[in-house]
């Protein structure tokens, strides 16, 4: 069996999709959020999920919704931990930060300011830029990459399976294409963190529940 970091090494893509539990998808409840990773060929190789601190977090999710603080973890196959995400409170724009499953950085997420665009720029461990997306937003679903000297590297798009099936099941699913680009295992899971953090500002709570004054400078 290959290890989580072998199946990021060969995989020329990633798939991401989310599955929600029953209760939320009929009374529109807000519980953790939870992930499948997939490779490009579809096979399982790890989990995305969201913790969840009791009371105070259960209050967070319904108080300030998508602007709370939270963090997940990504889990191989077999569910053992290999990173960590977390993500402090916001009030306009979003940051994440990416850590082993030692506590060591990796790197981070940052949303940034645009007027027309959606933009985010991803640092390594010692704040460098080493890239950026940005998508207009008359093609709200792709995430162009750019590398940290603005050459192609990529793209993550929102898959929708049909319009009446996402209406219903309110789970997303997005794919992340490396585009034969040299990034390397640290930097990928980079990537895949930037998924969920596209997912978390923008596609969370796509039933109609917007986050109101928090996101009239934010998209």
């Amino acid at each position: 069996m290959q290890s989580f970091e072998s199946h990021l090494d060969k995989a020329k893509a990633l798939i991401i999709k989310q599955k929600k539990e029953l209760a939320e998808i009929l009374i529109d409840w807000e519980s953790k959020n939870n992930y499948i990773i997939l490779d490009e060929k579809e096979h399982l190789i790890g989990y995305i999920s969201e913790s969840t601190k009791g009371f105070w977090n259960g209050l967070g999710r319904i108080v300030l919704r998508k602007h709370r603080s939270f963090e997940a973890v990504i889990l191989d196959e077999n569910r053992e931990l290999q990173f960590k995400m977390k993500r402090p409170f916001y009030f306009i724009w979003s940051d994440i930060f990416l850590y082993s499953a030692e506590g060591k950085l990796l790197g981070s997420i940052h949303r940034k300011f645009s007027l027309f665009f959606k933009k985010y720029e991803i640092r390594d461990r010692d704040e460098k830029k080493i890239s950026s997306l940005k998508s207009p937003f008359w093609r709200i679903w792709t995430f162009p990459i750019k590398d940290g000297v603005g050459r192609s590297a990529g793209k993550i798009t929102k898959k929708w399976s049909g319009l009446l099936k996402e209406a219903f099941t309110d789970a997303d699913t997005f794919a992340v294409d490396f585009e034969d680009y040299p990034w390397n295992k640290e930097q990928k899971p980079l990537l895949l963190a930037t998924a969920i953090s596209i997912d978390f500002d923008y596609f969370e709570e796509n039933s109609g529940n917007g986050g109101g004054i928090f996101d009239i400078f934010g998209d």
